[in-house]
């Protein structure tokens, strides 16, 4: 999970538009994957994570849909980083900063 969270952060930490949907659609499959055998708490985030990427695969890219689902994805990860106690807790955290800003992105086509 460590290197999938370091390599996440990474990619919002540059202009989060700038990723290609193969990428994108890759790093969420293999988080859905993840999520689901992580148990019941997580599948709000998994939920929203489909979502996510049925959007991202479409023809036209709903740029308004996306920024919602990513602010709440920031704010589900937030409530995952409360819940943990370890150093994956502050990955977590920043994660949710970087979701919760990347949703005001212009995500237009």
């Amino acid at each position: 999970m460590s290197t999938k969270l370091d390599t996440t952060l990474a990619a919002f930490q540059e202009k989060i538009t700038s990723l290609t949907v193969g990428k994108a659609t890759r790093n969420i499959e293999a988080w859905r994957k993840d999520l689901a055998e992580a148990g019941p708490d997580y599948e709000p985030i998994a939920a929203d994570l489909e979502k996510l990427e049925g959007i991202l695969k479409s023809d036209e890219v709903d740029g308004k849909a996306v920024g919602k689902l990513l602010a709440r994805l920031g704010k589900e990860t937030k409530k995952v980083a409360a819940k943990i106690d370890s150093s994956t807790s502050e990955k977590l955290e920043k994660l949710s900063e970087l979701l919760t800003k990347s949703s005001k992105e212009d995500f237009a086509a």
